[in-house]
């Protein structure tokens, strides 16, 4: 053998070395595992883990309530459609604002029902862990309820204002928005993919 250091590099570099600072810095006496786990009492790290895993498994939603929750979406998606089709036919005099209108004030009614009823049917954890999305939900969903007063009090009027038709239809597309992203906010904090 000509040239057993070439053998003794190609070994060297194909066993790896454990280094004190690989692993713990040294402190976990090499073991491969994280100071603190294993046996011997844990601490503050894995405790907080252990907490957000809690939290995490108590936010998410069975089976039924992914259902309800993606028929809610569709339903905000669909009333949010009604609001762009009225907005094409809200012109001074036509007369089927008024049925366009109502039909929209029903949807609307049937949309803030499910949410309420999705909200009611969701467990004392679920509403304890998801208290700032479903805040948010909540508001958005009574802007959308305002917005839509305001617009109907402008359609209602003898004499419609476009400009402020307008204005209101803008503001309620608005609140749909926030209303969507809060459903968008809602679902991914439970698991329920789309």
């Amino acid at each position: 053998m000509k040239q057993p250091w070439v053998l003794l590099l190609v070994l060297v570099l194909l066993v790896p070395v454990k280094l004190p600072a690989q692993r713990g810095g040294g402190r976990g006496g090499g073991t491969g595992r994280t100071p603190g786990t294993g046996s011997g009492g844990g601490n503050s790290n894995d405790n907080e883990l252990a907490r957000e895993v809690q939290q995490v498994e108590a936010a998410q939603a069975n089976d039924d309530q992914a259902a309800e929750f993606r028929q809610l979406v569709k339903s905000t998606a669909v009333t949010q459609q009604q609001v762009q089709e009225l907005e094409k036919i809200a012109k001074p005099g036509d007369p089927a604002i008024p049925a366009q209108a109502a039909a929209l004030q029903t949807a609307l009614d049937a949309r803030r029902s499910s949410q309420e009823h999705f909200v009611q049917g969701l467990s004392k954890a679920q509403k304890t862990e998801l208290k700032e999305p479903l805040k948010n939900l909540s508001s958005a969903s009574a802007r959308v309820g305002s917005d839509w007063a305001a617009l109907r009090r402008e359609l209602d009027r003898a004499r419609i204002d476009s400009e402020h038709v307008s204005k209101a239809e803008e503001k309620l597309n608005d609140a749909f928005a926030r209303l969507q992203a809060g459903q968008k906010e809602l679902g991914a904090e439970m698991g329920i993919q789309p």
